[in-house]
């Protein structure tokens, strides 16, 4: 008997500039030999310039509005394009500790834009696969880093973010709620074709509302029925769309939410089936 999935609650947040800056010694050093390894400059007094909000800050920021944790984690998902302001600091595991359960860690990095998506889709297969009652999962964006990369408009980030979903069984008779689909290598041309095919697939009776990331744009007009389109902006890779998604709480109708991003730099397209949503 297949298991039905549901995305149960979400939290989203952008933070302000934040206080912390990265001070160790052995901060500035990994920083150093990250730079020099990508061959990018490191920013001369790093120390008084470079200042934000670390993942455990935000992730601790969204644990209040997900409501309380009453039962076990039992998977804990960190998911970022960009790294962390301090990047020695465990915070998997500071985090795991604040929470009920002894939960697994993950980290998925090195995806782009697809990262929250591969984060969804590990969620899911978890839950399939090992009977998972609860999964807990964070997206980030992190904007100011020590060095300076010469980075495409579409990698950079605007500011720092943090996005927060619970994924767990659904009730008995439920529907599936979350399913995801990722395609790897897709020229730019090809992506509305691919869309549509996916999109079809996912939710083929149609879908209260699509949410478009910026690196599909307005290239792709959606055959599918659907309530409402909307385009979410550029600057925030990873929590752009499922911050969008978490405003949307609770859906206007009983149709599922679409959402769809491409990665211009790798040629990833992901497409996500979330809902109904419920309030």
């Amino acid at each position: 008997m297949t298991l039905a999935l549901t995305v149960s609650a979400m939290a989203h947040r952008r933070f302000p500039a934040g206080a912390t800056r990265p001070g160790a010694a052995d901060d500035d050093r990994y920083h150093a030999k990250v730079a020099a390894a990508a061959g990018v400059p490191l920013r001369d007094a790093t120390r008084p310039t470079v200042t934000g909000s670390t993942f455990e800050e935000m992730a601790v920021a969204l644990l209040d509005p997900l409501g309380a944790q009453d039962h076990p984690v039992d998977l804990l998902l960190l998911a970022y394009a960009t790294p962390d302001l301090t990047p020695l600091t465990l915070t998997g595991p500071t985090l795991a500790a604040r929470l009920p359960g002894r939960p697994r860690l993950f980290g998925i990095t090195d995806t782009g834009v697809s990262a929250p998506f591969t984060m969804l889709a590990l969620a899911r297969s978890s839950v399939l696969r090992h009977r998972l009652r609860r999964v807990l999962a964070f997206a980030f964006d992190r904007s100011d880093l020590p060095h300076d990369p010469p980075l495409p408009p579409d990698r950079r980030v605007a500011g720092d973010a943090a996005v927060a979903l619970v994924v767990e069984p659904a009730p008995d008779g439920a529907p599936d709620a979350l399913r995801v689909r990722q395609r790897s290598g897709v020229p730019a041309e090809e992506v509305p074709r691919t869309l549509d095919a996916l999109a079809a697939e996912l939710a083929a009776d149609g879908a209260s509302t699509i949410l478009v990331g910026a690196g599909v744009g307005e290239r792709w007009q959606p055959r599918i029925p659907h309530s409402a389109l909307r385009h979410t902006p550029q600057g925030w890779p990873c929590t752009a769309l499922f911050g969008a998604l978490a405003r949307l709480r609770p859906a206007p109708d009983d149709a599922p939410v679409l959402l769809a991003e491409y990665d211009r730099s790798l040629g990833d397209l992901s497409v996500c089936r979330v809902g109904p949503v419920a309030a």
